[in-house]
């Protein structure tokens, strides 16, 4: 870990993660010594399972990213403990307050809770306090605790500045108290700070406030001064939040984003309180707690709170316990509610952001690691109306072998011509799959286009693949997609990303921004920064999990690989080019500017497919060259590659020196390249069986059984395209008749499925779906 650190704050960031992780500690340890130490997550995950205990790259991730948080927690902690000495150096800060602060921030466990504590101090309040407390204000205030009973203005009115002391005062730079209101305004100053700056309160009322409280949203009045009015259609986006109410414990974080936005927006007004406004004896009621422990920390009598009716705190004619009731309420409803109220919104959202990076991950592994129908000859179809479908042949290893445009739909109706130009492409190269982009429009149309004419075709027909069109144009005006095919225009480049996702998913995929992939449903309401590293992590790993070819994958794909970045991916590409294929994992050490450790991580991710003198037939797998000596022993003692078969006492020697965990992955990866299998990672392509006959909202009816594509998959449920222009909900409650914690559990992005129709809202055009396909 981190040299810099104090044993005892190591100890801490180790017990915090271990705690939030569930993990031992031994465990993390291991895992954070392999991290400083330069070495890869996938590398970490798939060659030292033994130091770490097998952690997977998802719990690796978590330990890398939860102690980065917690250094700069700690570099947060360690600069407001020199600002809160600054201040009582100034004597801004009592001897006894700030040891309090000094405790709590040692007790802070997030960046917010730091800036919360030292947050008094920046507040024109306090200072209003340190005028009451040079004045010696605060023994007024002991004098209101011990007389409850009197009045007000009577205790007050000793603490006026007489004549003979204003002169002094002034030379001091202080202002007299000319006063009985201004003596109580300045107790009343003294109280708002010993509120605001009890760490202890503050962490008890944000506790029970969380626990018990609620979130109200209501629509936002329009305000005079706004520079762009809101129309009615944005506005509408928001209508299920305009009366709305939850309990802060109950809350889905889906929810929490979708009020923030629309509070951003300026759709509407949300806020957290105790409960609701009406009815006012239950407000109140609910209310007590919160003012009784506000009461206790200011010494207080519970009973004031009692005994009298609403007042405002500046009135001298009152008794003193209704002047200190009426100054309870005020400092919750006025100071610490709305802090709370700030505090626990933010919270909720920061925790929802975590949940949407973590859920957009998801999505994009699960598109990553999408079935692949490897060497097939594909035509990818981007569905167009204007201006019509782009269409690209491709070859079984990806080169572009014809493109053209076609104009089926409106407003050309070119019905003929196109299925003429697509069944004769499909005899030349002899197709094997059409890769449908859908998502839009024009795809259900151009689906059933496709159907008709392979009815009409002799022999076997291609099938047809619907494929994510999302990132397609991007990647097409992209100067990658220039480079790659400089000689098509932009819009045929999309057509040609199409049919490549059909063929790898993860080798085209990883060429587009992960954002640009259409799988994130928050990811403008998230930190671009905090979920490009998710994203990125994701996308290494995915790579990592399924290797590469050393001698076909791009540098994009090879920048992806442990140890490896785009310089070093750029000298492969360039030694590829000028040696020729890559023979053996050895001659990729001989790559300049290869260091021995970048090899050392990346080489048992790189497959090299070669029968020529000086090649091994290991390079292949996912064993690393390592443990190529091993390897061998074990296919020559175990012949059927059991390890049941291997003599116990063998079997232990191996244990004992590689760890428990390396002979279950050698005879793994050996029984897959007996099984000529150099994918273990992704399940099989198997082309969908299409039957959906569905292109428009209104065709849509309670009680139909349709097929369609799950593109999105939330914490709520999930979202599928039936054929229609847009996605319908697959709500988490209509997945199973069993209880359902996760979504991705039951379904995933990229999935087919069959659904039913549960209802359709044609005023708000959405549509609900179930798979439980028989009510």
């Amino acid at each position: 870990m981190n040299s810099t650190l104090e044993p005892r704050t190591r100890e801490q960031i180790m017990t915090r993660i271990v705690t939030d992780t569930q993990i031992s500690f031994r465990r993390v340890r291991a895992a954070l010594r392999l991290l400083e130490q330069g070495y890869s997550v996938p590398y970490i995950a798939h060659y030292l399972k033994a130091e770490t205990g097998a952690l997977r790259d998802v719990q690796l991730r978590a330990i890398q990213s939860l102690y980065t948080r917690l250094l700069q927690l700690e570099e947060q902690r360690r600069a407001t403990h020199m600002e809160l000495l600054r201040a009582l150096k100034e004597e801004r800060l009592d001897p006894l307050s700030y040891e309090q602060l000094r405790e709590a921030l040692d007790a802070a466990q997030s960046q917010r809770a730091i800036r919360e504590l030292y947050a008094p101090y920046e507040e024109s309040v306090t200072s209003r306090a340190q005028w009451a407390l040079a004045l010696g204000l605060d023994a007024l205030v002991e004098d209101l605790l011990e007389v409850p009973l009197a009045q007000v203005g009577d205790i007050a009115s000793s603490y006026i500045t007489g004549d003979e002391e204003i002169q002094e005062l002034r030379s001091l730079g202080l202002d007299a108290i000319t006063s009985v209101e201004q003596a109580l305004e300045g107790a009343y100053a003294i109280l708002v700070e010993r509120a605001l700056t009890d760490p202890q309160l503050g962490d008890t009322l944000y506790q029970q406030l969380r626990a018990r409280g609620m979130i109200f949203a209501s629509r936002a009045a329009e305000s005079e001064g706004q520079k762009t009015p809101i129309s009615e259609e944005e506005s509408q986006k928001f209508a299920d939040y305009f009366d709305f109410s939850e309990s802060i414990a109950d809350i889905r974080p889906h929810r929490v984003l979708a009020l923030a936005r629309g509070a951003s927006a300026g759709v509407l007004s949300c806020r957290v309180d105790v409960a609701p406004a009406q009815p006012e004896s239950e407000y109140i009621q609910a209310r007590a707690p919160y003012e009784r422990a506000l009461a206790a920390a200011l010494r207080i009598p519970a009973q004031a709170l009692n005994t009298v009716e609403e007042s405002t705190t500046g009135g001298a004619d009152q008794r003193v316990i209704a002047w200190l009731a009426a100054s309870v309420r005020s400092i919750w409803e006025q100071k610490l509610l709305p802090r709370l109220q700030n505090r626990i919104f933010e919270s909720l959202q920061d925790s929802a952001r975590d949940e949407a990076v973590q859920i957009f991950s998801a999505n994009v592994r699960d598109m990553l690691l999408a079935p692949a129908a490897g060497e097939a000859v594909t035509m990818g179809i981007a569905p167009g109306f204007k201006s019509g479908a782009k269409c690209a042949v491709v070859s079984a290893t990806g080169r572009v072998l014809e493109s053209f445009v076609i104009f089926p739909l409106a407003p050309h109706y070119d019905r003929a011509a196109a299925i003429a130009m697509l069944s004769g492409a499909i005899a030349r190269h002899q197709v094997q799959l059409l890769a449908l982009g859908s998502g839009s429009a024009a795809s259900a149309p151009m689906q059933a286009l496709l159907q008709d004419m392979l009815e009409g075709l002799n022999g076997e027909a291609p099938a047809i693949v619907p494929v994510s069109e999302a990132g397609a144009a991007a990647y097409a005006t992209s100067a990658l997609g220039e480079a790659d095919f400089p000689e098509l225009d932009p819009s045929l480049r999309g057509a040609v990303s199409i049919a490549r996702r059909v063929q790898d998913p993860l080798a085209e995929l990883v060429k587009i921004d992960p954002q640009m992939l259409g799988v994130g449903l928050y990811q403008h309401d998230v930190s671009a920064e905090t979920l490009r590293a998710a994203l990125a992590a994701t996308v290494q790993d995915c790579v990592n999990a399924v290797g590469v070819d050393a001698n076909t994958a791009s540098e994009q794909l090879l920048a992806q690989v442990a140890g490896l970045d785009e310089d070093s991916a750029r000298a492969l590409v360039a030694y590829r080019t000028e040696h020729g294929p890559f023979m053996s994992r050895a001659q990729i050490a001989q790559v300049p500017g290869l260091e021995p450790k970048m090899y050392r991580q990346a080489a048992g991710f790189m497959r090299v497919y070669s029968n020529e003198p000086g090649a091994h037939r290991l390079d292949a797998t996912s064993i690393h060259p390592e443990h190529y000596e091993l390897a061998q022993q074990l296919q020559e003692e175990t012949p059927d590659l059991n390890a049941e078969r291997l003599p116990s006492m063998r079997r232990a020697m191996i244990e004992a020196q590689y760890g428990p965990y390396l002979l279950g992955d050698i005879l793994g990866a050996l029984q897959a390249l007996e099984a000529g299998q150099q994918d273990t990672v992704r399940a099989p392509f198997s082309p969908p069986k299409l039957t959906s006959t569905i292109s428009r909202f209104e065709q849509l009816r309670e009680g139909m059984i349709l097929e369609g594509t799950v593109t999105n998959v939330a914490s709520f449920g999930a979202f599928v395209d039936v054929g229609i222009s847009q996605d319908g909900l697959l709500h988490i409650s209509q997945m199973s008749r069993s209880f359902v914690s996760n979504p991705h559990d039951i379904v995933r992005s990229g999935q087919r499925v069959r659904v039913r129709v549960v209802s359709v809202d044609a005023r708000r055009r959405r549509v609900s779906l179930s798979l439980l396909l028989q009510d």
